[in-house]
């Protein structure tokens, strides 16, 4: 329940960039390059083991096999893939999918909300799973804040409804680089997931940032 990628560098132009969805049928060797990707950024066992309270190039729990986006995509999961225009070469994903899909994902995942506004506004959508959930957003290393996240965002949203959901780990380790790229996004807090264990860490705790319909945000 991570993700990656605020803007630090020049933006890259729309026109050097290409963003498609991905189907089970797309090649092997995109999957493979969306692996790579992910398993660059899947550090957070590392940075923890070095002593990080926080961390502020952002981080993965864990990190898919090729084949395990093909099962992701078979589970009506979005998969986008953002492309170099000169080169076609995979630069960055973005996985995401229903909220009744997060609720069969996540049995054991406790919503906590912040205060009773957030509840008001948000806990029928949670609760009937009538909400998308942004599951990870992924660029190459080299190429976070180049606008490759940003502009996987902005294709998404142009493919699902609101309200979206997306889930930032706080607890054993703070994801600063994440919480301030969604919050750039206009994604606001409105809760705390937590989980005892989660992919092989220990009570997991994540903040919990919806994007709310246009002119709907908390104490508009």
């Amino acid at each position: 329940m991570t993700k990656t990628d605020p803007d630090m560098h020049a933006a890259m132009k729309p026109s050097a960039l290409n963003i498609e969805r991905l189907s089970i049928d797309s090649a092997m060797k995109d999957f493979e390059a969306l692996a790579a990707i992910q398993a660059g950024l899947a550090t957070v066992f590392r940075q923890i083991e070095a002593g990080a309270r926080t961390s502020s190039t952002g981080f993965l729990i864990s990190a898919y096999k090729p084949e395990q986006f093909v099962d992701f995509i078979r589970r009506d999961g979005i998969l986008l893939c953002a492309r170099s225009a000169s080169t076609g070469e995979p630069l960055g994903y973005l996985l995401g999918n229903s909220g009744a899909t997060f609720h069969a994902n996540h049995p054991t995942t406790t919503l906590h909300w912040d205060d009773t506004a957030a509840q008001a506004q948000y806990g029928a959508f949670y609760s009937a799973g009538r909400f998308t959930y942004l599951d990870q957003i992924g660029v190459q290393s080299s190429l976070q804040g180049s606008g490759v996240a940003r502009g996987l965002h902005e294709r998404f949203l142009n493919l699902v409804g609101k309200p979206i959901l997306a889930a930032i780990v706080q607890e054993p380790i703070q994801n600063t680089r994440s919480t301030l790229f969604f919050k750039k996004l206009g994604y606001q807090q409105i809760g705390t997931f937590h989980t005892a264990e989660f992919k092989g860490l220990k009570d997991v705790r994540s903040a919990v940032l919806a994007l709310p319909e246009d002119g709907d945000a908390l104490g508009a």
